[in-house]
Formats: structure tokens, sequence, C-alpha cells
């Protein structure tokens, strides 16, 4: 028999509810999953559960650490769960609601920024003790204001968190899955 873990990442980068996630889950031909299905209520069994639990929180963990570190807002909304437990479809997913986490995990392309609801783009910044501001006339200033129509911003580097964080598992969640199965046809449960 052939278990396999593989990951899906979905991801939705052009709406107000971009998230990111990972699906890890017991993936084969229909043969290997008919053969899980007649072991008796494997796919209900509390080994099964507890290794899929355990899974989750492991790839919770791993990908927060992974995350960076900024703010660590990121980090913190990474959640798990096992889902569709008792049908060959179980499957655990982890996922982030912040609307950034697919730019942070994929990284983006050179693009220009343009106002989506005003006029103009404005962001502000204060001076530090470290490194004083200057306007364009010469003067010190403590706060300067910039208006502009549209900015170029070069991309952003992909520093994945979810990918390396399932790669690390996956390998450990087969040899894992293989020990379940081999001891729940061993205690006799067909």
């Amino acid at each position: 028999m052939a278990y396999e873990a593989d990951y899906q990442t979905s991801h939705s980068l052009n709406t107000k509810h971009s998230m990111i996630e990972i699906t890890a889950g017991i993936i084969g031909d229909k043969k290997v999953l008919g053969k899980l299905s007649a072991l008796g209520g494997f796919f209900k069994s509390s080994r099964l559960r507890l290794l899929l639990e355990d899974t989750k929180n492991k790839l919770v963990s791993l990908a927060r650490s992974n995350a960076p570190k900024k703010s660590r807002l990121l980090a913190n909304t990474i959640i798990g769960r096992v889902e569709d437990f008792g049908s060959q479809d179980v499957k655990v997913r982890v996922a982030s609601p912040v609307a950034y986490a697919p730019y942070v995990e994929f990284g983006t392309k050179p693009h220009v920024i343009r106002p989506l609801n005003k006029k103009v783009l404005f962001w502000y910044k204060y001076a530090t003790g470290k490194q004083p501001l200057v306007s364009k006339s010469g003067k010190e200033a403590s706060l300067v204001f910039t208006f502009r129509n549209e900015v170029w911003h070069p991309g952003a580097q992909a520093q994945p968190f979810f990918r390396p964080a399932l790669h690390t598992l996956k390998p450990r969640f087969a040899k894992a899955l293989l020990r379940v199965v081999r001891e729940y046809i061993k205690e006799g449960s067909l």
C-alpha cells in the first residue's frame, strides 16, 4: 500500500477576504483508499484522530515560528483544524485570514500602486533622533507629508512560512500514518 501526504495552496489575492491556506490529507488511488476504508472504521479511529490533531498542532506551530516577526499579527492569526474526519476525505487545514498572507508567502512582482478610493496617495514620516528629516526646500523638519498620484513598488521577496512547515512535516506524517495503519491492522480491527 502507498500512502502519501500532499498539499495544495489556495489563495485569493484580489478580494477583500484574501487568505492563504494549506491542506494536508491522505491521497492515493481509489484502490488504496478503498483498502483503508475497508479497515472497519479506520477513518473514525481515535489513533487517526490523534495523529491528525498532532499534525495540525505541529503545522500551526511551525508556520507560526516561520512567519515574519515584524508585528506577529500574521503568526498570531494562523489557525488549524481537522476537517471531514470519519471519511476518506479527511484533511488537516491550516490557514491565516490576514489579507497580506499570500503576498508574504509567495512575494509580489514589481508593480504600480494607485489610489483606489481617493485622488492621491498620502503618507507621513516622523523624524527620529538618529535621522532628521529634510524637506525638498532643504529645511529640517520633524514631520514630512508626502502626496503622490502613484508610486512604483519594486516587489516583495517571498518569505514562505506555510510551505516549509508542510515540507518539514510531510515525511513524518507519512511515516506516522503508515505506523497507525499497521497498528490498526495488527490489532485485528478488520
